[in-house]
């Protein structure tokens, strides 16, 4: 009776229909126990203690403390490489790896498995994705954002299976829309997303109930560890991934031609001081034969040649700094070559001489350009960081 008369009271204003019983026994004359009477009060002030929000709260609602959702930002996700060559098998039968799903996409993943017998999980679980469905398709997105459910049930759930479990609940199939079931590699999968579910031999005895949101690499941008998860939560979630991976495509290929751009406007600079004309003769010779455009009226400038040197310099310079940061010195010593040829043929006037060293400057430049870092510089970076 102790033990019962504390848990209502930890149930406090949630267990006001047994508040009539407690106040009978309380105003019982004798029986109880100094003791007893005392958690009686106790229930009784707890049941009697006026939280508005518990009035008006459902009691079979979760703690807040039980529903939430963990995110990571883009640096701190962890790389799914693990289970890039996993196997699944969807609904159809189609077979398909991690990567070719999940990757250039966010998604939208669930687990769940067809022998579940709490309505209140995986059954629940695909109703809700369904309409998480539904709100990308109002939303234009369906197309943008993936989603997913994977079995933990694979052995049992083959695609037939899975496939009417998800027609009966509402689920839309699509290229961009699948049940899976793991051929291999499940509890790789379960490694990976550190998943709460429990066997006993090949049965599920027991899990939680997760939804999660990767990103366009496959990787977990957030988890909702719950047993109400809200559709709308994990869409929006989902949609700001979405934005974020927009975001990182256009300044990736900002970049990109950045990168591209630098060699060439080194290397351009490097053929313009390689031909460049010693005398105003020789440059009213080089005009002439520009004539059809009217280039032979531009007036030599000596200038010029010291303005290219100093483009050549810095071209040098951001070559360095990327192989310095790539660890990969290869680009950087051919665009050292090419520079020092290019000075040399102008001191002997070796014209030829000067095209091999614009070529050996295109290299080298091209070469750094393209070059990742290496993994000695990756694994200091991110022990510095």
């Amino acid at each position: 009776m102790r033990e019962l008369l504390s848990t209502i009271a930890w149930l406090g204003p949630t267990a006001r229909d047994v508040l009539p019983e407690i106040d009978a026994l309380r105003n019982e004359s004798g029986g109880f126990s100094k003791k007893f009477k005392a958690d009686l009060d106790r229930a009784a002030a707890a049941i009697q203690g006026t939280r508005a929000a518990d009035e008006q709260s459902d009691c079979c609602a979760l703690p807040a403390s039980l529903g939430q959702m963990f995110s990571w930002a883009v640096g701190s996700r962890r790389s799914c490489t693990p289970i890039e060559s996993t196997i699944f098998q969807d609904q159809d039968g189609i077979s398909l790896t991690y990567r070719e799903f999940f990757f250039d996409r966010p998604s939208i993943v669930v687990f769940f498995y067809t022998r579940c017998d709490n309505p209140l999980k995986c059954s629940l679980t695909i109703t809700k994705l369904a309409g998480v469905q539904k709100l990308l398709k109002e939303r234009g997105l369906q197309d943008q954002i993936q989603t997913a459910a994977i079995t933990y049930d694979p052995a049992f759930d083959l695609p037939e299976r899975i496939s009417q479990f998800g027609e009966r609940r509402g689920v839309t199939f699509g290229e961009r829309h699948r049940m899976l079931r793991t051929v291999d590699g499940f509890y790789a999968i379960r490694r990976q997303f550190n998943l709460g579910v429990n066997f006993v031999e090949s049965l599920v005895n027991r899990h939680r109930v997760e939804v999660y949101v990767l990103d366009n690499l496959g990787r977990i941008a957030a988890s909702f560890e719950r047993l109400h998860w809200d559709e709308h939560d994990v869409v929006r979630r989902a949609t700001e991934v979405l934005q974020e991976t927009k975001a990182t495509t256009k300044a990736t290929k900002r970049e990109a031609t950045q990168k591209i751009a630098t060699p060439l406007f080194g290397t351009f600079a490097a053929l313009g001081l390689a031909l460049f004309p010693k005398c105003p003769l020789c440059w009213a010779g080089y005009m002439s034969l520009f004539g059809i455009v009217g280039l032979e009226g531009i007036p030599y400038s000596p200038w010029l040649q010291p303005l290219l040197a100093v483009v050549i310099a810095i071209n040098l310079a951001s070559v360095w700094l990327r192989a310095r940061a790539t660890g990969r010195m290869l680009g950087f010593m051919l665009v050292s070559a090419g520079a020092l040829t290019i000075l040399l043929s102008k001191v002997s006037g070796m014209q030829k001489a000067a095209i091999g060293g614009v070529l050996l400057t295109l290299l080298g430049s091209l070469i750094t350009t393209f070059t990742t870092r290496s993994k000695a510089r990756l694994i200091k970076d991110q022990t510095a960081s």
